[in-house]
C-alpha cells in the first residue's frame, strides 16, 4: 500500500468520526457538507525539487512526504472587483488557513477557504481540528462573501 493511500484511509476514518455524512468522492477525496458549505480533503505527495541534496535533507530530517489539503467552498461565480481582491489580500486574514481565488473566463471567480498540513504522521486530533475549523470558517465566511460581493454558496449550487 502506498503512503498516500494509507494517509487517505486515515483521513476518511478520522473525518467520519466527527462528520457522519463524510464520504469518498469519485476522485478518492474525503468530502462532507457542513451547514452552507462543502469540504474536500485530498492527500498528495509533497512537491519538492527533485535533487539528490533535497532528498538527502528530507531523509536525514525525517520530513513528511505527503500533504493533506483541506478546502471548503465559500462562493462560486463571484464577480471580480478591486474590492474583492483587496478583501482577500488584507481583510480576510485568519489565524488558520487562507482564501484561494480561482479565476474563470467569464469575469467571475470561485473562492475557497484552504488549509494544508503534513500527512505522514497525522494524528486524529490534528485532522479533526483542521476539518472542523475549515468547515466552520467557511460557513461563516460564505455569508460575508455573498453579502459583500455576490456569488453562490454551496447550498444554492447543489439544489
Amino acid at each position: 500500500m502506498t503512503l498516500v493511500k494509507e494517509v487517505k484511509e486515515k483521513v476518511f476514518e478520522y473525518t467520519k468520526a466527527i462528520f457522519s455524512n463524510a464520504e469518498i468522492d469519485p476522485d478518492g477525496d474525503t468530502t462532507f457538507e457542513y451547514q452552507s458549505t462543502k469540504v474536500w480533503i485530498d492527500v498528495v505527495t509533497m512537491s519538492r525539487p527533485d535533487t539528490a541534496k533535497i532528498k538527502e535533507f528530507v531523509n536525514t530530517h525525517q520530513l513528511p512526504n505527503t500533504l493533506i489539503r483541506v478546502r471548503a467552498l465559500l462562493a462560486m461565480d463571484v464577480p471580480r472587483s478591486p474590492a474583492l481582491f483587496q478583501w482577500v489580500a488584507t481583510d480576510s486574514r485568519r489565524n488558520l488557513g487562507s482564501i484561494k481565488v480561482i479565476l474563470d473566463d467569464e469575469g467571475t471567480c470561485d473562492l475557497f477557504f484552504v488549509y494544508a498540513l503534513a500527512g505522514d504522521q497525522i494524528s486524529p486530533g490534528e485532522l479533526k481540528h483542521a476539518a472542523f475549523i475549515v468547515a466552520a470558517m467557511a460557513d461563516q465566511l460564505d455569508d460575508e462573501v455573498q453579502e459583500k460581493f455576490g456569488g453562490k454558496r454551496w447550498t444554492e449550487i447543489k439544489s
